[in-house]
């Protein structure tokens, strides 16, 4: 599926963590193989959102029939279903803007969950801020774009690749999360300033 084109002048807000993500400084063959573990996470989004919208599609090459398997079982066990899948927002002040991998409506709850589908296979703390604060930003243009019923509540689901039931990483939209975004975003535009 075609990736989509940002509106000019606005940041990504995956451009304003890239710093924190700690490929920056790698050797060349740990950036080509991230390079190639994104392929890959773009391949498996595709498949979930060609699952959601029910497009039929061809089956998925070996590296990442595990990682589909994995959200099948995912979605099998929570019942949770899409109620949004890929669409972006825009920020209009702040000029940032963020695809979100779905809202998912779960059964035994009236709000809807902002959901990241995720193909990294390990976890550490780095890891960790920078999806909090990723998620924190998202949630942010949400509210921003006036979606309601929106949780406080996001789930990064971090697909398995030998399509064993995902780790899920839960994190809240807090104030001072959304302080530790602007600062992120402040030393980002100190380098990058808006044209």
């Amino acid at each position: 599926m075609a990736r989509d084109v940002i509106k000019e002048g606005y940041t990504r807000v995956t451009e304003i963590l890239r710093p924190y993500s700690g490929f920056d400084n790698a050797p060349e063959f740990v950036k080509e193989k991230a390079a190639h573990k994104a392929m890959i996470g773009s391949l498996v989004h595709d498949a979930i959102h060609m699952h959601y919208e029910c497009i039929p599609f061809y089956p998925l090459e070996e590296e990442c029939g595990g990682y589909y398997d994995s959200f099948q079982q995912w979605e099998s066990h929570t019942g949770a279903w899409a109620r949004g899948m890929e669409n972006r927002y825009y920020d209009d002040v702040l000029k940032i803007t963020g695809q979100i991998d779905a809202l998912m409506k779960f059964p035994d709850e009236d709000s809807l969950i902002m959901v990241d589908w995720k193909t990294s296979s390990s976890w550490n703390k780095k890891m960790e801020t920078s999806w909090s604060l990723q998620g924190t930003f998202y949630h942010h243009l949400l509210i921003e774009n006036n979606l309601s019923n929106i949780s406080e509540r996001f789930l990064f689901i971090q697909l398995d690749p030998n399509g064993k039931m995902p780790q899920i990483r839960e994190f809240t939209y807090t104030a001072e999360e959304m302080g530790n975004c602007m600062a992120a975003l402040q030393i980002y535009r100190r380098f990058n300033p808006l044209k």
